[in-house]
């Protein structure tokens, strides 16, 4: 960022109450009254509209870093396994599986929109659509009214994703009947002399 001027440090220099809410319209009206303020009170010393520019200038450093998503395991603060514990759910099954796919997703588009997660799906839907997935896009629709605009336009993505959950967690149980009917990975049972 090139010229920031931090209001809050601005204000914090003057001792004023810093109020954090000027509308919009006014943001330039607000910052122009504090610099002045500023000019005013410095009375030909630089050094404290200087301390304000450093400041501004640290402020215009940070940088917001988002947690990465743990698929895997849900850890973390916005993670699937923390929010089901939140709300008191036990994950298990296909539950658990739609569960896992749909927060994923959830997480994926509110990152690319750069919107909230919550806002992108409400905590409610999600569970809702977990544990009893829709077959339908109009289905799908009607568990999430009022539906946000991102998912009105990513519903058929959506059921998608809660589709291809249910059916590899239907495969990974066919698979381990199989590994579990024919022995498996056991090795050779056959009865060898001692």
């Amino acid at each position: 960022m090139v010229n920031l001027f931090d209001t809050y440090d601005a204000a914090a220099a003057l001792e004023i109450l810093f109020t954090p809410g000027p509308t919009p319209i006014s943001y330039f009206t607000y910052a122009n009254n504090l610099w002045n303020a500023l000019i005013d009170r410095a009375n030909g010393q630089t050094t404290a509209i200087y301390e304000v520019l450093e400041r501004s200038e640290k402020t215009a450093l940070n940088t917001y870093v988002k947690e990465s998503y743990d698929a895997q395991f849900g850890s973390g603060p916005d993670g699937w396994d923390n929010l089901a514990r939140k709300w008191n759910k036990a994950l298990f099954g296909n539950l658990k599986a739609n569960f896992i796919a749909i927060h994923a997703w959830r997480d994926k588009v509110a990152r690319v929109e750069d919107e909230s997660t919550k806002f992108v799906l409400p905590n409610r839907f999600l569970f809702s659509l977990a544990e009893r997935p829709p077959m339908t896009i109009a289905g799908l629709l009607i568990m999430v009214q009022p539906a946000s605009p991102i998912v009105k336009a990513r519903t058929q993505n959506l059921l998608t994703v809660i589709k291809e959950a249910s059916e590899t967690h239907v495969a990974q149980i066919e698979a381990s009947k199989t590994t579990h009917s024919t022995g498996g990975d056991v090795g050779d049972r056959r009865h060898r002399p001692t």
